[in-house]
């Protein structure tokens, strides 16, 4: 396997370790909140909008993984794109 294979396989690994292991939540605002509430990030990934750890955002941004924080503003929920 190239080095580029494995890459790709840490970042498929870890997206589908935290899609079943990570707090997940029907609408943004209940992500956000918790995020608050308990620590950890409210991220969208897939199309699922999860509460993850510190160190989770972490791998995925080394890893290049597409994802958004998800945030308030102004009572506003926006999102923050990251690698995309």
């Amino acid at each position: 396997m190239t080095s580029h294979q494995d890459f790709l396989d840490r970042r498929l690994r870890l997206i589908t370790e935290i899609e079943t292991w990570a707090e997940a939540f029907a609408d943004a605002r209940a992500a956000i909140r918790r995020s608050h509430e308990g620590g950890g990030k409210a991220i969208l990934l897939n199309g699922r909008r999860l509460v993850v750890s510190e160190a989770n955002v972490l791998n995925l941004k080394d890893l290049g993984a597409t994802f958004a924080y998800l945030a308030e503003h102004n009572g506003v929920v926006v999102t923050i794109p990251v690698n995309s």
